[in-house]
């Protein structure tokens, strides 16, 4: 007995010894990619052009002078402004006849952006300006359930107050905008989705179910109050005790950077801009982000 477990405690240590090598390996790679990144970034930082700086800056004066600079039909870069959180600038381009159905390269609209990333502010500015809430990404998912994972509850709210068509559509994938909050981690939008009438027994076409997408998200406190359903859902319109449904009254509130002020300072060029001008393309700073 005890000839035999030599060897396997041997074998034991030299596996470990080889995790704790590997290990040290990637951790060593990572340091030099991180070294490598700083040290080119000033770099490539300097080579961008003067607009995407006032864009990053909101700066809406200095991305007057940058933009005037520019050849006369360059896009007014609608999506940069949103990727970066520039509201100023944002609100400053709409105003100018800026797209605020533009796309990215994958054919995501802008507004799903906005939403995923949290920003009220610049969702109700482009659904101001005449985002379509209809509107659907590549895979051929709504809005919904873009807000469905972002970090504030608003958000769902307004976009289920807009597109209650897509509150259970799913993509090509099969995920909802139920499974998409679950992945996300986000217990409060996975209980207003139930108090919705989101299904809570549908599953995507792998097969995954709600209970395993809260598994991978980490959220110990979702995946417990997925497990305390019991595969029944709140009846639909009946709100929880945590997360109210938003009424017909209840609006969300006014966005302070929309005022009744003077106009805006307008643009020599692009001339032609607007609902029927062309669409926006990537610019350098859009390039750079994705």
């Amino acid at each position: 007995m005890k000839t035999r477990e030599v060897p396997c405690r041997l074998q034991a240590r030299f596996t470990d010894d080889q995790t704790m090598a590997k290990g040290k390996i990637l951790r060593a790679k990572k340091r030099t990619l991180l070294l490598i990144v700083s040290l080119l970034w000033p770099c490539f930082a300097w080579g961008l052009p003067e607009v995407s700086w006032s864009v990053i800056n909101n700066d809406p004066p200095d991305f007057i002078l940058a933009y005037k600079a520019l050849p006369a039909g360059t896009p007014l870069p609608v999506f940069e402004a949103v990727l970066y959180g520039s509201q100023d600038v944002l609100s400053y381009l709409l105003s100018q006849g800026g797209d605020p159905n533009t796309r990215d390269s994958n054919g995501t609209p802008v507004l799903f952006w906005a939403a995923r990333e949290g920003r009220v502010d610049l969702v109700e500015m482009l659904l101001k300006a005449g985002a379509l809430s209809r509107a659907t990404d590549a895979l051929g998912a709504g809005w919904v359930s873009a807000a469905a994972q972002a970090p504030h509850l608003a958000l769902l709210k307004l976009a289920l107050k807009t597109s209650p068509q897509y509150a259970q559509t799913a993509n090509i994938l099969g995920d909802t905008p139920l499974l998409l909050a679950a992945q996300a981690g986000r217990l409060s939008a996975v209980q207003l989705l139930l108090a919705s009438g989101a299904d809570p027994t549908v599953t995507d076409y792998l097969g995954r179910t709600l209970q395993s997408m809260a598994q991978t998200s980490g959220n110990a406190a979702l995946l417990t109050y997925i497990q305390g359903l019991k595969g029944q859902s709140p009846k639909k319109g009946e709100p929880t005790e945590t997360v109210p449904l938003l009424s017909q009254e209840q609006k969300l509130p006014a966005n302070p950077s929309i005022n009744n002020g003077p106009p805006p300072p307008s643009l020599e060029h692009p001339k032609g801009l607007g609902a029927g001008g062309p669409e926006p393309t990537q610019s350098a700073g859009q390039k750079k982000a994705s």
